[in-house]
């Protein structure tokens, strides 16, 4: 059973409540003053309260984020980290976190860590936060989240950086000046030189100031500097404001000279007198080799510069620069006499084309030709700039009222870092060579109309590809094909793997490439069973190149008609050949008759008459009578003479059989043929032969057996 409370121990307890009532109260009250306390303070600081949990996503935010960075606290709680900071900073930031929550049980847990780090500022710049860094614990003291103030440094930082690059300027200037400074009195003695001068010149100030003017400086620089203090000291209102430049050959402690470049002012005492000069000298020795170098170069450059005008003015090649806007920055004077018109060289600078070919139309208003150049030409500068390549183009139109034809290489125009600044071009006339080659291939097309109203094959052939580049009609209704681009060996002929063995290529020119003219030959072609002749020749071609013409009559009844012709001569021959056999028996027979009859008629001669009429001329007396037998006797020796003659000469010897040889050999018979007309062999004729050269006595004798018949009647 529980015990009730007496009225003391309720009313100690009432009372117990009310203090503790009153106390909670003054607390209430209390922490209401500081919140507000807390609030002013953090809504008027320019620092930035915040906390974070471990991951670093923002819980809370002083209103100063706003006034700082641009974002309001809502804008602010939204952001991940990432959008937070660069990602430099946000690395910095989760190594230091990471860093700190592993040496956490080590380290004293009322630590700060502090870092400055980059965020985002809602303009879009950077924005350095000096930022102090502690953990907020649970109950048990372990890390739950992070608090920190962080404070806009970027101004302060900006300005320290700017003082210590200006500082570390000043050291720099301060370490590495090499820059003497100087002061003279009014007789050029050295009244004071900065150290400096012994790393550039050799010598202490201690030496510099016991040396003379003319010891300084060569003799020239000191005539030259001397006439220079004379003029300025002639000009009026000297002051220190004023300055002169000077350069000057110098001498070195080693021997050797600089050039020196030194800005001098006077000095003036408090009455504005000048009482000495005050300069500054700097090493300008490379610079001065360097101008040297420079003025060579342009020396260099302007003859380079000339020759390059001179070379250009003497082609007879129109050339020419133009800019990206098509402006002439080079122009030559081909093109300017013939294409622009120009006045010089230097009136197509910053010109256009369009600008002469106006000026020229506008001249002859009334005459529509006078200049058409460019009316109907592409537009090839800027052809040539897009594709960035050399380009070749063919221009043409009248100029002066004339046509011209131009063949123009264009090629994009590229300065020294490899960026294209314009065009460069170069044009040559060849109107006269177009007209050749119209004219040509009028003649061409005359020629090629002539050869298609042939009757008879006509085609022509590359003599280096034996590509066939034309055939008449006749040839392509004969073979009922066009040939046109194929090759001659391959379509014309059958079996071929190569050029025909017969080919007349070679008979075509001579050693030194040369037509030699027409060359007839004929041909039977397997492939149209057909005889042709062939009329080929070497001809120029209408780009110049030499080709191989061939015309092919078609000769097959001729060749028939020819056979026919030999088969039939031969024929006659054989019969004429027999008949001639017949007569020369018979002629022979003749001859060999008459031989008997003269040699009977001499002998009878000899063996009657003549001993009768010798004995008749020594019985008789009467001279008459005498007289009429040696009449008679004279006028018989007359009339048997040739007998006599023909019964002296040494073919008296030869038999019948051999006179008949010996005039078959007189009129160049051979001895198959003298044997075929006896009806011996060749051995019996040679056998006739060896004997009548034995009765002649020219046996074993270089002697001709025909040419010595032929001395005998």
């Amino acid at each position: 059973m529980i015990e009730e409370p007496s009225y003391e121990e309720l009313e100690q307890r009432v009372h117990e409540l009310e203090k503790a009532e009153s106390e909670r109260k003054h607390m209430e009250e209390d922490l209401l003053d500081n919140e507000a306390k807390f609030r002013l303070l953090a809504e008027n600081m320019n620092d930035i309260l915040w906390t974070a949990d471990l991951g670093m996503n923002i819980t809370y935010l002083s209103p100063s984020i706003e006034k700082v960075l641009g974002f309001t606290i809502e804008e602010r709680l939204k952001q991940s980290p990432q959008e937070q900071m660069p990602p430099e900073s946000l690395q910095l930031a989760a190594e230091r976190l990471a860093e700190e929550l592993e040496f956490d049980g080590v380290r004293n847990p009322k630590r700060y860590s502090c870092l400055e780090i980059d965020f985002f500022h809602k303009d879009g710049s950077l924005r350095c936060l000096d930022t102090s860094l502690t953990f907020i614990r649970n109950e048990h003291g372990k890390p739950v989240g992070i608090h920190g103030i962080s404070r806009d440094i970027t101004e302060r930082k900006q300005a320290k950086k700017a003082l210590q690059e200006s500082e570390n300027k000043y050291r720099f200037i301060t370490e590495w000046i090499t820059d003497i400074v100087w002061t003279m009195d009014l007789d050029l003695r050295t009244t004071y030189v900065s150290p400096s001068i012994t790393k550039m010149l050799g010598f202490t100030p201690e030496e510099r100031m016991q040396q003379k003017a003319t010891e300084i400086m060569t003799s020239e620089s000191y005539s030259k500097v001397m006439s220079d203090f004379a003029q300025e000291m002639k000009k009026e209102n000297l002051n220190s404001a004023r300055f002169l430049k000077i350069d000057a050959e110098f001498y070195h402690k080693a021997g050797h000279t600089l050039w020196m470049e030194s800005v001098v002012r006077p000095i003036q005492d408090q009455d504005g007198s000048i009482t000495g000069i005050h300069g500054v000298s700097r090493d300008i020795t490379e610079r001065k080799l360097a101008e040297e170098v420079l003025r060579e170069s342009e020396e260099k450059y302007r003859y380079l510069s000339k020759m390059l005008r001179l070379i250009c003015d003497n082609v007879p090649d129109m050339i020419w620069a133009k800019d990206l806007e098509k402006r002439f920055t080079f122009a030559n004077k081909a093109i300017c006499r013939h294409l622009l018109n120009a006045a010089d060289t230097d009136e197509p600078i910053g010109k256009t084309d369009l600008f002469f070919a106006e000026r020229e139309r506008n001249r002859f208003p009334d005459n529509p030709d006078w200049h058409t150049f460019g009316e109907i030409c592409r537009d090839t500068d800027t052809i040539t700039i897009e594709k960035g390549v050399p380009c070749h183009f063919n221009e043409y139109g009248n100029v002066n009222g004339k046509f011209l034809f131009l063949s123009v290489h264009k090629a994009p125009f590229f300065n020294e870092q490899g960026k294209m600044i314009g065009t460069v071009g170069s044009a040559q006339d060849i109107t006269e060579r177009k007209l050749a080659e119209q004219a040509l291939q009028y003649s061409h097309d005359k020629f090629e109309a002539v050869l298609n109203n042939l009757d008879s094959i006509v085609y022509i052939v590359d003599m280096k590809s034996y590509e066939i580049l034309f055939m008449n009609k006749y040839m392509k209704k004969e073979v009922d094909e066009d040939f046109t681009g194929r090759t001659c060996w391959q379509c014309i002929h059958e079996n071929q793997t190569g050029p025909c063995e017969f080919c007349t290529n070679d008979r075509l020119i001579d050693g030194d490439g040369n037509p030699t003219g027409l060359y007839v030959w004929e041909f039977y072609n397997k492939k149209m069973n057909k005889w042709y002749e062939c009329h080929d020749q070497a001809i120029p071609w209408t780009d110049g190149r030499l080709v191989r013409m061939e015309k092919a009559f078609d000769i097959t009844e001729q060749k028939k008609m020819k056979n026919q012709l030999e088969e039939l001569v031969e024929e006659r021959t054989a019969e004429l050949k027999d008949t001639n056999t017949t007569l020369t028996i018979l002629l022979n027979k003749r001859v060999k008759d008459q031989e008997n009859i003269e040699g009977k008629i001499l002998a009878n001669y000899q063996s009657l008459i003549e001993p009768l009429l010798n004995r008749l001329k020594k019985n008789t007396a009467n001279k008459n009578q005498h007289n009429l037998l040696e009449i008679l006797e004279s006028n018989l020796a007359s009339m048997l003479s040739p007998f006599s003659q023909k019964l002296t000469d040494p073919m008296i010897q030869l038999t019948p059989k051999e006179l008949q040889i010996a005039s078959f050999i007189k009129q160049d018979y051979s001895n198959k043929e003298i044997a075929e007309t006896f009806n011996c062999s060749v051995r019996t004729i040679d056998t006739h032969r060896n004997n009548i050269r034995n009765k002649l006595d020219i046996k074993n004798k270089k002697i001709n057996l025909k040419t010595y018949l032929m001395t005998f009647h």
